[in-house]
């Protein structure tokens, strides 16, 4: 025999079959611990894979897109604080501008008013010029009346002078006759030439005066005498009667047959005197406010001087301030000469349009970006059809195997049932054997105390009938038990560890789709419920804007109902059919009673905007805008909720 005491340890060939043999097991018979991280690998590798073949995009999960939309909205924040900044300081250069706006109006104003009155004085002043040379022609005619009439005077008393040489050389009557004249010159003095008089002396024409008539000497003497001394009483007598009746050293002259005649054209020159004093006045006045005008006209132009020079200054300033604004913002004071200032004002000019181009670049990409969410969300909603048929798919067949599970483990319970009562069959079998063994013995103990009656066998063997052979029946029960054992094994085959095992792999792998699948479902119904929210609110939102209620009944075809939310009825609404990609929409005839009846309603409306100017949504607000008309006042008050309000930024 071998001694183990006299053994140092095992031998090298005996450690490597140990470690392939362990090594070898291990691979047949892994470890629970093993086989879970082995399955994790296996699920992490077969992950992208799956998610694929589902196609299921990663970017659709909530967080991904939170984050997304929070980047998005950190940006958008930014570009408007930074627009609000530049907006603030548009409004307060506007605010400036538009001071100095109304203070250049207000000048304008002033300006214009000054212009006025510079107009008012001219046309006074024109009116001025006017009466002053009416006045002229008036005088001007009268001197060349009296130029004339003077000649004429004169001329007559030089040919009286000669007819009467002799009478001429009495001192008395020379003295009379010059004393006339230095009468007249002292009358001159004391009166006053008003325009009444004036008037009087221009009346008449230069003929209305033909000189002094002298009758014939032998009949008329006296008369020639005095007529010749007799003045022009038409023409030069005074406005008043001590005017119109002078006298010369006392004496009155007498009045002749010529006198009647005078007094008539006397009485039709007062009448063409009296029109003319109102044409007079009236020029008078003219005259007057050209004057006043003509002041007023000087005054308004120093004004406008003055305006016009405070206007100048307040542009200067404007521009002067315009400049510091400028300065202050592109801070080029520090710039020691005006080139280099203008160096640096065109960089930060050009500095400020590539940050606004790279800023609407950020926005556009912004806007970019929420477009296509907007379109992996409108390809999510496509797919979630797709995904709960697959899901639908994956339950039936999880539900299909775990039934198919449940009649294997109900088959094995039962032919586990049916091993356990053959095994207490066999077990009562062997104790009847043991018993009948035992009966056996004790019969054979009992022959040697009696005496058997003799048989054909003799008196050294007896004879034990039975109804059956216990042995036979044991066979039979072992037959039973092998065969019932073989069918067990070939229905129990998954207790072997191989099949065991592949059976174990394909329920963990079945059971790590079905939580993929849950947590991909959970994903979409939480992606489907946002949208679907969205979608609800979008939809309130449209009907508390526009009153219209728009359902959508075919999405492939572009079918969509359209219901005013002021009509009674809930059957009057209009159909109409979108074609995606174009701006076309056509309103379809519904073969039914209420859609009959809403285009007889509707029919001079349609005609009108539909027909006439091609646009549905002109029909729809015209149509809510009747539909709203026709309401009573007391029940739009009371379900009115619309407010209005003016959002004040700071």
């Amino acid at each position: 025999m071998f001694d183990s005491s006299d053994d140092e340890g095992p031998s090298d060939i005996s450690m490597i079959h140990a470690a392939q043999a362990t090594r070898e097991f291990k691979e047949k018979f892994p470890l629970k611990s093993e086989t879970l991280k082995k399955q994790e690998l296996e699920r992490a590798r077969r992950t992208p894979a799956v998610r694929k073949k589902l196609n299921f995009d990663v970017t659709m999960s909530p967080s991904f897109v939170e984050a997304e939309i929070k980047t998005v909205q950190a940006n958008s924040e930014i570009l408007e604080r930074k627009l609000t900044m530049k907006n603030e300081e548009i409004e307060r250069l506007k605010t400036f501008i538009q001071k100095k706006e109304e203070e250049n109006n207000r000048l304008n104003f002033q300006k214009t008013q000054a212009e006025e009155e510079l107009r008012r004085e001219k046309y006074q002043n024109n009116a001025k010029i006017a009466r002053t040379n009416l006045e002229l022609e008036k005088w001007q005619t009268i001197g060349k009346k009296f130029y004339t009439w003077f000649n004429i005077a004169k001329s007559q008393l030089e040919e009286v002078q000669e007819l009467n040489g002799d009478d001429w050389e009495n001192p008395e009557k020379i003295e009379k006759i010059n004393q006339i004249s230095r009468e007249f010159y002292k009358f001159l003095e004391n009166n006053q030439f008003t325009e009444d008089f004036v008037d009087q002396l221009a009346a008449g024409s230069i003929q209305s005066y033909c000189g002094v008539e002298f009758p014939v000497r032998q009949n008329m003497k006296t008369e020639c005498v005095r007529g010749s001394e007799q003045l022009n009483s038409t023409e030069l007598k005074p406005p008043g009667n001590e005017r119109y009746n002078y006298f010369d050293r006392g004496g009155r002259y007498n009045r002749t047959s010529i006198d009647y005649e005078k007094d008539e054209k006397i009485q039709r020159l007062l009448l063409e005197n009296s029109v003319l004093k109102d044409n007079l006045k009236i020029v008078k006045g003219r005259s007057e406010r050209s004057m006043i005008i003509e002041e007023r006209n000087r005054s308004l132009e120093v004004e406008k001087d003055s305006l016009q020079n405070r206007l100048d200054q307040t542009f200067g300033e404007i521009e002067a301030m315009r400049m510091g604004q400028a300065r202050q913002i592109f801070n080029i004071d520090n710039c020691p000469e005006n080139s280099e200032k203008y160096l640096r004002l065109i960089d930060r000019i050009n500095g400020l349009l590539i940050e606004n181009k790279r800023l609407e670049k950020d926005f556009e990409a912004a806007t970019s970006r929420i477009t296509k969410m907007d379109q992996d969300l409108k390809n999510a909603e496509r797919r979630n059809s797709h995904l709960e048929d697959v899901y639908s798919n994956q339950v039936s067949k999880f539900n299909t195997l775990q039934k198919e599970m449940e009649d294997v483990q109900a088959k094995y319970d039962t032919s586990l049932e049916n091993f356990e009562e053959v095994a207490a069959k066999l077990k009562e079998a062997e104790k009847k054997i043991e018993e009948s063994s035992v009966i056996s013995t004790k019969s054979d103990g009992d022959s040697t105390l009696l005496a058997a009656p003799p048989t054909d066998a003799g008196n050294s063997t007896q004879i034990f009938h039975m109804a059956s052979n216990p042995l036979n029946l044991a066979h039979a029960e072992f037959q039973d038990q092998e065969t019932k054992k073989r069918k067990l094994s070939e229905l129990d085959g998954a207790e072997d560890s191989e099949a065991k095992r592949i059976r174990q792999e394909k329920i963990d792998e079945l059971e790590e789709q079905l939580q993929m699948l849950e947590r991909e479902k959970n994903v979409i119904e939480d992606s489907y419920k946002l949208h679907k929210d969205l979608a609800n609110k979008f939809r309130q939102i449209c009907i508390a804007l526009t009153g219209l209620q728009i359902k959508l009944k075919d999405a492939e075809e572009g079918i969509c109902t359209v219901q005013s939310e002021y009509e009674e009825t809930n059957q009057g609404q209009f159909v109409f059919k979108c074609f995606y990609g174009t701006t076309r929409i056509d309103m379809l005839d519904v073969n039914s009673d209420s859609s009959a009846e809403m285009i007889r309603k509707w029919e001079p409306l349609m005609k009108k905007y539909i027909g006439e100017r091609n646009s549905i949504p002109a029909f729809l607000a015209a149509m809510t805008l009747q539909l709203e008309q026709e309401r009573e006042f007391d029940e739009t008050m009371h379900e009115r909720t619309h407010t209005f309000s003016v959002y004040h930024e700071d």
